[in-house]
């Protein structure tokens, strides 16, 4: 279904589900099929696992016309999915820390709203994520200390940087060893780590992940 007009929900079921055990901010690789004689496989976001239900939820981002966004959006209720591998990734939530910052694009909103929720209920926690349109933002729970901003690029080509690089340089760091997260698109997310470093992070302190890249 769709989550927004860039992106579509889509749940995953199978009896494996209830014994799936994963941290918030891993991801699973799924084989769609084959393409060029090549067998085509793409890592999503775990948005949410219900055990119970035993159905993982992923949310594709499905502009463009690369395999996965065509695959996401022809997709149908009772398709197979050939293989799914995980949970991957070794970006998770940073227990020790005291409070945590989430930076991204629209690929980052589902492993980041993740891992948010994980957090205990009193963690201060902001966000910032970049969309197109107020349409495609998606609901977050509130929390008691900390703040989601959105921010929206209104037809700017997604993927070059400007917005959030913009509100990172303006945002006020608390003090004390907290953790920041950043994904999104590859040379956005390396300017991102490189400017919080500059701005006194330690590396160590610091979760970069690029989900994709500009051609």
């Amino acid at each position: 279904e769709e989550a927004t007009p860039s992106v579509r929900r889509i749940v995953l079921a199978g009896e494996a589900l209830r014994r799936f055990v994963y941290a918030p901010g891993q991801d699973v690789v799924l084989s769609l099929g084959a393409a060029a004689n090549a067998a085509v496989k793409r890592r999503y976001s775990i948005r949410r696992v219900n055990a119970d239900a035993a159905t993982l939820e992923i949310n594709v981002v499905v502009s463009g016309s690369g395999p996965g966004a065509t695959w996401a959006n022809r997709v149908q209720p009772g398709d197979i999915v050939a293989e799914v591998v995980g949970p991957r990734g070794k970006i998770t939530i940073d227990a020790r820390a005291p409070w945590h910052l989430f930076v991204g694009d629209e690929t980052a909103v589902p492993a980041m709203l993740n891992m948010t929720e994980s957090l205990p209920q009193g963690a201060p926690a902001w966000q910032i994520f970049e969309v197109d349109t107020e349409a495609d933002e998606v609901p977050v729970e509130s929390r008691p200390e900390g703040s989601v901003s959105w921010l929206h690029r209104r037809g700017r080509i997604p993927g070059d940087g400007a917005g959030l690089l913009q509100a990172l340089a303006g945002f006020p760091i608390p003090s004390g060893p907290g953790h920041a997260y950043l994904a999104g698109e590859a040379q956005t997310v390396r300017s991102m780590r490189d400017l919080l470093v500059a701005r006194g992070v330690p590396r160590n302190q610091l979760s970069a992940k690029a989900y994709w890249r500009m051609d």
